[in-house]
């Protein structure tokens, strides 16, 4: 299938599976943001790169795509994907990471937290689920826990929302692909 399109709410088309949004506690995600080739891609990517990235706490590693050698092309198809799919007009880069890799091996979590403010937009993360672990690892979102599925994308509004993971179980790790930008206030909705 070639291309995709926005229609408001419900079904979307991407290149080669349907986007159907979700509703999740105080957010909402997209099913079947990637597809499985795509995912597979990537987490051999991201994990015969780990070494490159920065450990953050026990099990839990952070890359910032931008100082990533050799990137692989998909993760700026996926940007774009979302950016047409979200309608995205005006914005900026995250000025603290940007664009993310974030690794939890099983036995670590995504510690609760809240992003700083951004004084001229609001904070917006993307948060791609690569590779979702056996058990575990599920999305703390202000007094919520959802459980978004693997190869979907959800929305965060990390400066508004205390947020992170419950810890990651079983033989297969947590891997997200985290696009944060800033939006002006007034196109957020």
């Amino acid at each position: 299938m070639a291309g995709y399109f926005y229609s408001g709410r419900g079904l979307y088309q991407t290149r080669l599976t349907t986007v159907q949004r979700i509703e999740l506690a105080l957010t909402y995600a997209y099913t079947d943001f990637i597809t499985a080739e795509e995912s597979d891609l990537l987490s051999g990517w991201v994990m015969n790169r780990l070494h490159l990235f920065k450990l953050v706490q026990e099990g839990q590693y952070l890359g910032v795509i931008a100082d990533l050698p050799r990137v692989p092309r998909i993760v700026k198809e996926i940007e774009h994907r979302l950016v047409s799919l979200e309608g995205l007009g005006h914005y900026r880069a995250e000025p603290e990471y940007g664009h993310i890799f974030v690794v939890n091996l099983p036995g670590s979590a995504l510690h609760l937290h809240r992003d700083p403010d951004q004084p001229d937009g609001l904070h917006v993360r993307y948060n791609c689920m690569v590779k979702k672990p056996t058990q575990g690892g599920l999305s703390i979102y202000g007094d919520s826990v959802n459980d978004p599925p693997e190869l979907s994308l959800w929305r965060c509004l990390p400066n508004r929302y205390l947020h992170g993971s419950t810890a990651v179980e079983g033989g297969q790790p947590r891997i997200i692909l985290s696009m944060g930008y800033i939006i002006p206030h007034h196109e957020v909705t």
